[in-house]
């Protein structure tokens, strides 16, 4: 075995052992922000190395409102504010997973009686993930034509077909929390490791499609589905966004740091080439 490939299964041992112990505590959440159940599901992630993704409803155009209403660089504007404030009793096996995401939903539901929701917990492949009760864009059924391309051109052909079925709304990719370099990411990072593949889809729901397609990759990848209001005349756009996962680890000098996981599921792998880990702060 060569030393990058047993620095890799250190590592991931070292995210194992960790989560084992954030399953043995107890965990909170007090949030109130415009997107709180994804900020929830971001810290439940760190503390986990659970699959978790958030999708955001289609929000139809409306007038424009108040002056000084925040809006992004599209002059769309966010969704409103809500809270989750949530409490888990320890949970000590992986199969309290699904109990207690459901608690997540159940207090969010409780909680924004008059906003996205209500949100359901559903399970694709190795993901689990919170949809609004009246679907997503990703709810739609698409066809992606097959062809050989490159993970990133994969995922914007999806965008297109997804665009296709959102009633003119316009989906857009967003992978830059992979450095730009999702490709690598996805397929390894040797000389010979980028190249096109095979792939496609006729009649399928675009979330299992996703969750098919992000599942070949060497890194573990979650999505979010953020939606933005548009104001007349415009139309409103979502942003898919893929990204690894960051978990919470204790380093050398036993503090505790934030790691993203890059190629954790490319061990034995010959496309990956793992670098030393970072010096301890």
């Amino acid at each position: 075995m060569t030393t990058t490939l047993k620095v890799a299964q250190t590592f991931l041992a070292q995210v194992c052992l960790f989560a084992a112990t954030a399953l043995a505590q107890d965990l909170s959440l007090n949030l109130q922000d415009h997107r709180s159940l994804a900020e929830g599901a971001r810290r439940i992630r760190e503390k986990t190395h659970w699959m978790i993704c958030v999708e955001e409803p289609l929000r139809a155009s409306k007038a424009a409102s108040t002056a000084g209403q925040p809006r992004d660089n599209r002059g769309a504007e966010p969704p409103a504010r809500d809270k989750l404030q949530v409490t888990f009793a320890s949970l000590r096996k992986r199969g309290d997973r699904p109990q207690a995401l459901q608690q997540i939903v159940s207090a969010y539901n409780a909680q924004n009686p008059g906003g996205d929701g209500p949100y359901r917990l559903e399970s694709v492949a190795s993901y689990q993930v919170l949809v609004p009760a009246t679907g997503s864009i990703l709810s739609a059924r698409i066809g992606v034509p097959r062809a050989a391309r490159l993970a990133q051109d994969h995922l914007n052909a999806l965008a297109t077909a997804v665009s296709s079925q959102a009633g003119g709304t316009e989906v857009m990719v967003d992978t830059a929390a992979f450095g730009f370099r999702f490709n690598q990411a996805f397929h390894g990072n040797t000389d010979l490791a980028v190249k096109p593949f095979e792939w496609g889809v006729s009649n399928e729901v675009a979330r299992n499609a996703l969750a098919g397609l992000l599942n070949s990759s060497l890194t573990s990848t979650v999505w979010q589905v953020d939606c933005h209001v548009g104001i007349k005349p415009s139309v409103g756009h979502c942003i898919l966004s893929v990204m690894p996962i960051t978990v919470e680890v204790t380093n050398s000098a036993g503090r505790m740091v934030k790691r993203t996981l890059f190629y954790d599921k490319a061990v034995g792998n010959t496309n990956v080439v793992v670098p030393p880990p970072p010096p301890a702060q």
